[in-house]
C-alpha cells in the first residue's frame, strides 16, 4: 500500500513510518507540512492509497489540508486517517462530513469504499 504521512513532528513521522514499514509491502512517503503534502500529491505519478494527517500543524492544519485534498480529483475517495494528540471528538469534527466518519476511542478515520 502506498501511504503518505503528514506531520510537522519528525519524531511522530519516524515512529509512524517505522510501524507502517513493518509490513514490507507498504511504501511510505512523509511530508512535514500541509503545503509540502499538497505538492507531493499534485506531482507524484503514482497515487497514494492512504493518507495520514496530523490535525495540529503550523501554516496549514490537518483539517484544512483534508479539505484541500478532497478537492483534488484523484483523492476524492482516498482513505484518510486523522492523527491527533487531542482526545475530544469535537476537536476533529470539521475534518469529515458526518456520513463519512467512523469513531473509536483513540482513532477517527474516513472509510474508503472499494465496491465498484
Amino acid at each position: 500500500m502506498r501511504i503518505l504521512i503528514v506531520d510537522d513532528d519528525p519524531l511522530i513521522r519516524d515512529l509512524v513510518r517505522t510501524v507502517l514499514r513493518q509490513d514490507q509491502t507498504n511504501e511510505v512517503v512523509v511530508a512535514a507540512s500541509g503545503p509540502a503534502a499538497l505538492d507531493i500529491l499534485q506531482h507524484e505519478d503514482e497515487l497514494f492509497e492512504m493518507l495520514m494527517l496530523d490535525i495540529e500543524m503550523p501554516e496549514m492544519d490537518g483539517i484544512e489540508l483534508c479539505r484541500s485534498i478532497r478537492k483534488l480529483p484523484d483523492y476524492k475517495t482516498t482513505a484518510i486517517v486523522m492523527l491527533t494528540r487531542k482526545s475530544g471528538l469535537s476537536d476533529i469534527e470539521g475534518a469529515l462530513p458526518p456520513a463519512r466518519r467512523t469513531t473509536s476511542p483513540s482513532l477517527r478515520c474516513e472509510r474508503h469504499s472499494t465496491a465498484s
